[in-house]
């Protein structure tokens, strides 16, 4: 039996430390860039990029005779990260 085998300070221990720091950082990194993505759904850039989309879709063209389009792509841009 090797020594340090099975014991929290021998090798096995490290590379489960080393596994953990590296799924939570890609977990992270993940979420960061989904809360990037979500976080410019609500500027006006994004609120005119997809205003010809919605003018265009059957189901969703009625929203320009209720609400302005900055307010459809703060209601459309959540509903699309579903």
């Amino acid at each position: 039996m090797e020594s340090g085998a099975g014991t929290p300070s021998g090798r096995g221990a490290h590379h489960v430390n080393l596994e953990q720091v590296g799924l939570r950082s890609a977990r992270c990194g993940l979420i960061l860039c989904l809360l990037f993505i979500g976080l410019a759904k609500f500027t006006s850039e994004e609120a005119h990029g997809i205003q010809p989309l919605v003018a265009r879709s059957p189901l969703m063209a009625w929203m320009y005779c209720v609400s302005s389009v900055r307010s459809r792509s703060n209601v459309i841009g959540p509903l699309s990260s579903c």
